[in-house]
């Protein structure tokens, strides 16, 4: 059976553990599973524009993660200007510095759902960030989302990892963290790979041995 859906998901998982009696929980499995991808993997990046008008703003609803931002606009000085990205107290140390006064904003950070800019802004400004999203849950109207697309195994031993303590088998809960860190680990260094693979690489001249 192709794992290609919620649906079908849900059959293998009660088929891998030959039981038919778990409909109610099967899908709690899952979200638990879901649970411990959204906080490990990393697969998705998002770029959006924000507007920028006060020292902290909420963020796009399915940000996990943010990796970059700058300022944008028209003519300089304000031409895609990058935005440091700092801890909430390297922010706020920026801020107690700068006496409290506004201007163009130099550092943002993520933080308590929000992102906080210092100097807070001075006028309106327009901001590009780019960011991890979150992995969009599976349900019986989201049927399907890129994780599982790409790695219907991570979903599979995930999810048979969260039945075992609930079935009391504890002896393979080793074989299935194994797989299911696996499979994590796998989609992480693709996301990496994908990233980074177009940098400029170090030429090796070929070695003569005399």
């Amino acid at each position: 059976m192709a794992l290609t859906s919620y649906t079908t998901l849900k059959t293998a998982v009660a088929d891998w553990l030959n039981r038919t009696d778990l409909t109610t929980q099967i899908p709690d499995f899952i979200s638990l599973a879901e649970s411990e991808m959204k906080r490990r993997l990393r697969r998705t990046s998002t770029r959006t524009t924000i507007t920028v008008d006060s020292g902290a703003i909420t963020p796009p609803t399915n940000m996990a993660e943010l990796r970059s931002a700058y300022l944008s606009g028209t003519g300089s000085p304000f031409e895609d200007k990058p935005l440091r990205l700092c801890t909430f107290e390297m922010l706020i140390e920026r801020r107690a510095r700068n006496g409290g006064a506004t201007g163009r904003p130099s550092d943002i950070c993520y933080t308590a759902g929000q992102l906080l800019f210092a100097p807070e802004p001075d006028q309106e400004y327009t901001a590009e960030i780019l960011y991890f999203a979150q992995l969009t849950p599976l349900s019986t109207t989201n049927t399907t989302n890129t994780v599982l697309t790409e790695a219907p195994d991570a979903y599979l031993f995930g999810a048979l990892l969260q039945a075992e303590p609930y079935l009391a088998n504890d002896e393979r809960i080793p074989l299935w963290k194994s797989k299911f860190d696996a499979a994590i680990d796998q989609l992480n260094t693709v996301q990496q790979n994908e990233e980074y693979s177009a940098s400029i690489r170090d030429v090796r001249l070929p070695r003569v041995f005399g």
